[in-house]
């Protein structure tokens, strides 16, 4: 993924879920632009990985680490107040963490129904809440949310997840209303098929990849940086005039998903 077009320097940006997968991709992608990141994950040695990871593959970046609980609320406003002691203010921070659980509607319980819901929504709620607080105290700010296409679509085994990504699409909207006339900007992000640790397990039934393949309009799967340049953009001043969309990042999945 090419970043000579967004320069993020003298910026500071949060991105949660930063080990693996798309949130590694895009920290690594704002890191090369120039950012100072902070790298979230649940565990330290995950987060200390994926930072050793990225100064290997690229030089002079700044990656700090800054492992908490998203679904933690006073965790979550440590963790901000850290940022602003470390850097000054936090100007961008996308906000990606999140997990799946496969199980049918009629063993599925309430109780995992809201933890994920928990984790796929309500995490993301006050990550942004207090992220987006500061940014439009200070009249500045990019909020990135990273849904998913099946906030668009069903998929059978997945009623909490999919619930709580629609839910996100709808938050975002009331977030870009009530954080607009700050000079705060709060956008989605909506992954489709990407090739991560998450489709993991779907991705051993090669019927299944193919199908993808066969229903995606560009004919394969994403990859995790993929993802990195559309949230350059929502995060740049290019897309000052951009907010409460989702982004759809799909292959073009969505215009023909039926």
């Amino acid at each position: 993924m090419c970043t000579d077009q967004y320069n993020f320097k003298g910026k500071s940006v949060l991105v949660t879920g930063a080990a693996r997968g798309i949130g590694f991709a895009i920290a690594e992608g704002f890191a090369r632009a120039g950012a100072t990141v902070f790298a979230n994950d649940l565990s330290a040695d995950s987060v200390d990985a994926a930072i050793e990871k990225m100064s290997g593959t690229t030089k002079d970046v700044t990656v700090l680490p800054l492992p908490f609980d998203v679904t933690d609320e006073p965790a979550v406003i440590a963790a901000l107040t850290e940022i602003d002691g470390k850097s000054g203010r936090l100007d961008i921070c996308v906000s990606n963490a999140g997990t799946q659980h496969r199980e049918t509607v009629d063993t599925l319980d309430t109780q995992t129904f809201s933890r994920v819901v928990d984790e796929n929504l309500v995490s993301h709620f006050s990550v942004a809440k207090h992220s987006g607080a500061g940014m439009a105290a200070r009249g500045y700010g990019r909020l990135i949310l990273v849904t998913s296409i099946l906030a668009l679509h069903g998929r059978a085994g997945l009623a909490p997840y999919c619930a709580a990504k629609a839910g996100l699409v709808n938050l975002i909207r009331v977030l870009s209303a009530e954080f607009g006339g700050s000079g705060v900007t709060v956008n989605g992000l909506g992954p489709g098929f990407i090739e991560t640790e998450l489709t993991a397990d779907i991705r051993r039934n090669q019927e299944v990849v193919e199908k993808v393949n066969e229903r995606t309009p560009v004919a394969r799967w994403g990859r995790p940086e993929d993802v990195v340049g559309p949230a350059l953009f929502l995060a740049s001043d290019s897309s000052s005039f951009v907010t409460g969309q989702t982004l759809y990042v799909d292959g073009g999945l969505t215009s023909v998903f039926s």
